[in-house]
């Protein structure tokens, strides 16, 4: 009489139940279509979000410059200008090295190969990443106009 192994029914019970979840997600990610919509309603940029991306890049220069011009050597300002701005490149660099690596998790098994990832969250997350990029590179050019005009 063969002894069975605890270790062995443990583990195909856990791989029973993983694949049994992956069923359910891979079956409500292919019938539902409202996904998609919030997806795309969350990922494109409103009429305000437009705003903070045009003129929170120049609040932030105007007030560097200002606490530098206050302080008593303006030429702080680009050395202050350059390192928040590749601060916030780094923490852009940072957020999608997290969604990639996300990503990469949910595209790691084989079922979901082909399925697309259509969620609020990772609208919204695009959605942030976008507006701290062109925050960090605006920030990051704006001390070349401090260095050239001051």
């Amino acid at each position: 009489m063969k002894k069975e192994n605890k270790y062995k029914k443990d583990k195909k019970e856990a791989l029973k139940f993983h694949n049994e979840v992956v069923q359910e997600k891979l079956e409500i990610n292919s019938k539902d279509s409202v996904g998609y919509k919030e997806y795309k309603r969350t990922s494109f940029f409103t009429w305000y979000e437009w705003i903070i991306v045009i003129f929170l890049p120049w609040i932030l220069f105007g007030l560097i410059v200002l606490i530098c011009w206050a302080a008593g050597d303006i030429k702080y300002a680009e050395y202050t200008l350059l390192l928040i701005g590749l601060l916030i490149i780094f923490i852009w660099l940072i957020m999608s090295w997290r969604s990639h690596k996300h990503a990469s998790e949910y595209y790691n098994d084989t079922r979901r190969k082909y399925s697309k990832v259509y969620d609020a969250d990772s609208g919204l997350n695009r959605k942030i990443r976008i507006i701290t990029l062109v925050i960090g590179v605006v920030l990051a050019l704006s001390s070349l106009i401090v260095f050239f005009g001051m």
